[in-house]
């Protein structure tokens, strides 16, 4: 009877095991944007606002002065690069749960945000 129990305590305990890669995610940390983005110039020539690249870590996206804590969901890699989806709750007081798929195909990064928009063409930015 013990050894039922053990068994059947094992195998409820790798159902409950988190299915996400670790080590793919890391491939998705840093900084992201278009060339705008990554030297942070003005978005307009006389204003106060700068571009911001997406800045992302394992647990949080911040873009500009927005942050979104990020739960990594499934990350999975493939021969161009990888795939992953994370589920975000952005914002403080009027916070909005998205769900992110992260496409990183060669050197390009996708963030697909509930399927219904997206920002594309993101590359790694240089740090100097």
């Amino acid at each position: 009877m013990t050894r039922y129990l053990t068994n059947k305590a094992v195998l409820l305990a790798s159902l409950c095991m988190s299915t996400v890669v670790v080590a793919d995610q890391t491939l998705f940390y840093g900084e992201w944007g278009t060339r705008a983005q990554c030297s942070r110039s003005l978005i307009t020539p006389k204003g106060t606002k700068h571009h911001a690249p997406f800045e992302i870590s394992a647990g949080w996206l911040q873009h500009g002065d927005s942050w979104c804590r990020l739960n990594w969901l499934n990350s999975v890699t493939n021969e161009n690069g990888a795939f992953a989806v994370a589920h975000a709750i952005c914002g403080e007081d009027d916070s909005r749960d998205y769900r992110i798929n992260f496409n990183l195909d060669t050197d390009e990064l996708t963030l697909v945000w509930n399927n219904e928009f997206g920002n594309n063409g993101l590359r790694r930015c240089l740090i100097n």
